[in-house]
């Protein structure tokens, strides 16, 4: 699971603005004039992967509109993709404190403890998201996320069952089905959910590495190593590590003279 991507939407953009203007007269709606200008720079600014000035900017906007769940919920973004998972926390737990609600911001809230290691907090937070927001297939994601890190594996390839359920098109759900079957000890069905997830996104080096693991462990040497050559030319870090363990015999032997 990566850091929640910020949703592009026009209704995150001007809610700022929506939330000011439920005050009345001429000094409230410049203040969500200036809001919403400040809201949608910082949006623009960690699109483009300037992090630092979209905080400064969303910062700015929170300060004069304490009070727009989504201004707090898109600084949260901004601090996961930062890797300032602390700070994510304070923010999403804002937004919620303001929309109690909310399932977009619980389930950016568990990534966040996700990203922290604080499994279990993370755990609460998304079974909240799915409760509040069942028809979105990128939430079990993340839940199935949580679940592999607290090795309840079984539990994590339900998740992304329910995920592919949602999305059958989603390389991501696939993959991660393929890695909760791969550590439930079945390695065919682990197999087949990653060949899913490579058919959908080709270039997916993560999911080859992973097959690439599998066909090894099913005795498949010829098929990792074709997978090996993709990663190799998709991720050439990856594909390092997957060398030594398709190589890890030979390399015994060799460091061993």
């Amino acid at each position: 699971m990566q850091a929640n991507n910020l949703i592009r939407s026009a209704f995150l953009i001007l809610a700022v603005a929506s939330a000011a203007l439920a005050q009345s007269g001429p000094t409230a709606r410049g203040v969500a004039a200036e809001a919403a200008a400040l809201t949608r720079l910082g949006f623009n600014y960690a699109k483009s992967g300037q992090y630092t000035k979209a905080v400064e900017a969303l910062e700015r906007a929170v300060r004069l509109v304490p009070g727009s769940a989504e201004g707090h919920y898109l600084l949260g973004t901004t601090y996961n993709n930062m890797d300032l998972h602390g700070e994510a926390i304070e923010a999403f737990r804002e937004a919620i404190r303001v929309r109690p609600g909310w399932g977009a911001a619980y389930s950016g809230l568990g990534v966040a403890y996700n990203c922290a290691r604080r499994f279990e907090e993370s755990l609460i937070a998304l079974q909240q998201a799915v409760r509040l927001v069942p028809g979105r297939a990128p939430a079990y994601i993340n839940l199935s996320v949580t679940y592999f890190n607290l090795g309840r594996f079984r539990e994590a390839a339900e998740a992304s069952h329910q995920a592919v359920r949602l999305d059958p098109e989603s390389a991501e759900a696939h993959h991660r089905l393929g890695l909760a079957y791969a550590f439930s000890g079945k390695r065919e069905e682990a197999a087949e959910s990653l060949r899913r997830a490579v058919s959908l996104r080709p270039g997916y080096a993560e999911a080859h590495n992973d097959l690439s693991a599998v066909y090894l462990l099913l005795g498949k040497k010829a098929a990792a190593l074709e997978e090996y050559g993709k990663v190799q030319t998709l991720n050439p870090g990856l594909a390092a590590d997957l060398y030594r363990l398709i190589y890890r015999d030979k390399l015994t032997v060799a460091n061993s003279k």
